[in-house]
């Protein structure tokens, strides 16, 4: 830290070092030059440490934190480091800056990266005091690649970080990006319908690519509005050629009770109810009303809607990747799925719910997944509704 600072005194910006390697002596060659093939690598990226304070905290650094792999060509990047730092340089904050605008609709001015602060956080900080910015209802996980892209649908709430590791063990080659409905930055109403989260998501994902075939995916309560879209996108006329629902529960399901007791069978049939906003649904629900004041944030939005979606019969193929816990424990055969999707394939993932999309289980996730997204590649270049 000390030799940057004196190099900063005395070196512009773009001509500052952006790694920097001690060693105890330089490799020389046989005559005595320099050995610069000997030379060993600079670590560009120095110690990230897995602790809590350098992973995105909200929504704005996790969006922040794609952009950035995708201009370092990185997926090591913690939130608190500095931009220069890590490889950085005027040419690449141009691209930065330009990048932030059409996700953000925010251009902020180019030396906002010496003056106010040059990490993902610091710069999350200066997007939310702009009262102006647009959150991105499209957000770029992984872009680049030359396979059709993956359009994975956010969770309740608004997430996306369920589908980082995913993307990273996915082929190098397959793009991917995370749809989200209006509402999810808490300045705009959220949307309490599950037919209008899709229509929001389909919005999001046309500015991408205008026509099908699509190939859409979602983890847990994504893949509920996942399947929604391919059926607002069937009806349309586009064609969908992969849909992936990542251990979703169909509406109704649930996981059993542990016991076969006739109580413990009562407790779990009733226990969706044993919730203050799920009987309030439950009543409003009947005459198709939603609560008065509205909903304090996206994810009770999300929940209301959830819980008011009736799936109807998709004539499609859809893959259904259930983890091993789940297929033991929920209610119902094949999450319940089966009852509105004729052409219904299983896959099954080792680990539970929450594990089949983190390490290591998601190696298996992807390796299925991405065999799925290869062989739906010859469809690419059909028409109409498949």
């Amino acid at each position: 830290d000390a030799l940057r600072a004196q190099l900063a005194q005395c070196l512009p910006a773009h001509m500052q070092p952006s790694a920097i390697v001690v060693l105890d002596a330089l490799p020389r060659t046989a005559n005595g030059k320099l050995d610069r093939a000997a030379l060993p690598a600079p670590d560009c990226a120095g110690p990230v440490a897995d602790s809590v304070d350098r992973l995105p905290r909200d929504i704005v650094e996790r969006h922040l934190l794609g952009i950035w792999e995708s201009l370092f060509e990185r997926s090591d990047i913690a939130v608190d480091q500095d931009f220069f730092a890590i490889g950085g340089h005027s040419l690449l904050a141009v691209r930065l800056v330009d990048s932030i605008a059409r996700n953000f609709g925010t251009r902020l001015p180019l030396d906002t990266f010496w003056f106010r602060g040059g990490t993902i956080r610091d710069i999350a900080a200066v997007l939310r005091e702009s009262g102006g910015t647009q959150w991105p209802l499209r957000v770029p996980i992984k872009p680049g690649g030359d396979l059709p892209a993956l359009f994975c649908v956010h969770t309740i709430g608004g997430n996306l970080f369920h589908y980082f590791d995913l993307a990273r063990a996915l082929s190098p080659g397959q793009p991917v990006f995370g749809l989200n409905a209006l509402g999810v930055d808490g300045r705009t109403a959220p949307r309490c319908r599950v037919s209008d989260i899709a229509a929001d998501c389909i919005a999001a994902m046309r500015e991408v690519q205008p026509h099908g075939p699509y190939r859409l995916a979602g983890f847990s309560s994504g893949g509920m509005v996942a399947f929604e879209m391919a059926q607002q996108l069937r009806a349309a006329g586009e064609t969908v050629a992969v849909l992936a629902l990542l251990d979703t529960y169909a509406p109704g399901v649930h996981l059993r009770a542990q016991g076969g007791g006739l109580f413990e069978r009562l407790v779990c049939r009733l226990r969706p109810y044993m919730n203050l906003q799920r009987l309030m649904h439950a009543a409003l629900d009947m005459i198709g009303r939603t609560p008065h004041r509205g909903f304090p944030d996206a994810a009770s939005a999300h929940w209301w809607a959830h819980w008011g979606y009736r799936p109807k019969r998709y004539p499609g193929r859809v893959d259904l990747y259930i983890a091993e816990e789940s297929r033991r424990e929920a209610s119902r055969p094949c999450l319940g799925w089966s009852d509105v999707v004729p052409a219904l394939d299983i896959h099954p993932v080792e680990g539970s719910h929450g594990l089949m999309v983190k390490q290591p289980v998601v190696q298996e996730l992807a390796r299925q997944l991405q065999q799925r997204l290869d062989d739906a590649a010859p469809a690419r270049d059909a028409g109409g509704v498949e």
